[in-house]
């Protein structure tokens, strides 16, 4: 062991080195404190990285003054148009992805009706139409446009001859089961998969939310109009535990690093969501 007299020489020599640990030791601090934790060489931390590419909301369920879970992803999926990419309903146990599976095979069988409807009043206008070949069917009868791709299809076509997206049929929907502990999945689904997911029980912590994520596929660039979404079912009780401090704490690190407008659409969520204050 050095004596104490080194010591205090290898100060006056080195006084940079006593400031240098401190310093080193109050950084350890406020790298724990923050949120918004940034990678080697001051990069961005991947989380925060993957919860500024999507659209973060949350619904109140539950409770006398709430609808249930299953009744607001019945309203949610009714309101998808057909051409919506592809959607995952993240539950966490097995009761849960029986319950949203109830809800999304019978809101498909509807949306089936709902297409065959459609398409046999079509039908029907081209039948009954005596000078149809005449017409410029898409000026009298109603062009539609892709959500997709935006590409412009007949009146009688049922897929977008470019994208192949489906007219007026229900979006692919799956149902699987994200167990953050042991990993496992129930279901099929692949990072970069799909373009909104709902989360049907609120994800165990921010580390769990932020995974799935993954599930989004990146933005196009050419294609503002299909935002990729996380939507959350959430009970007041849940967002005042731990899961629900979880994502606030996302979201307000994130905060930190986005432009007004993103800080705009996250202040309108925490507004909602957060019982910290």
């Amino acid at each position: 062991m050095a004596p104490h007299g080194h010591d205090r020489r290898m100060k006056r020599l080195c006084p940079a080195a006593g400031a240098a640990r401190a310093h080193s030791r109050g950084n350890k601090k406020a790298r724990a404190r923050s949120p918004a934790r940034t990678g080697l060489g001051g990069t961005e931390a991947p989380e925060i990285t993957a919860m500024k590419r999507v659209v973060h909301q949350v619904g109140l369920v539950g409770g006398e003054d709430y609808d249930s879970k299953a009744e607001r992803l019945e309203q949610l999926l009714e309101r998808l148009p057909a051409d919506t990419g592809a959607t995952i309903v993240f539950t966490n146990d097995r009761s849960s992805f029986n319950e949203a599976s109830e809800v999304v095979a019978a809101c498909k069988r509807e949306a089936g009706r709902a297409h065959n409807r459609c398409k046999s009043e079509r039908l029907k206008a081209a039948v009954s139409s005596d000078k149809l070949c005449e017409l410029n069917a898409g000026e009298e009868l109603g062009d539609w446009t892709c959500g997709v791709c935006t590409l412009e299809n007949g009146w009688l076509a049922d897929d977008c001859s470019a994208c192949g997206a489906r007219r007026g049929a229900f979006p692919k929907v799956s149902v699987v089961i994200a167990d953050e502990k042991a990993g496992n999945r129930s279901g099929n689904w692949t990072p970069a998969s799909c373009q909104i997911i709902f989360n049907y029980d609120v994800p165990r912590s921010g580390v769990d939310y932020v995974r799935r994520l993954s599930a989004l596929e990146p933005q196009e660039a050419f294609n503002p109009r299909a935002p990729r979404v996380a939507y959350t079912f959430a009970e007041e009780v849940e967002l005042k535990g731990k899961p629900g401090r979880d994502i606030v704490q996302l979201l307000k690190g994130t905060r930190k690093c986005v432009e007004a407008s993103k800080k705009a659409e996250i202040d309108s969520v925490l507004g909602l969501i957060d019982y910290t204050a």
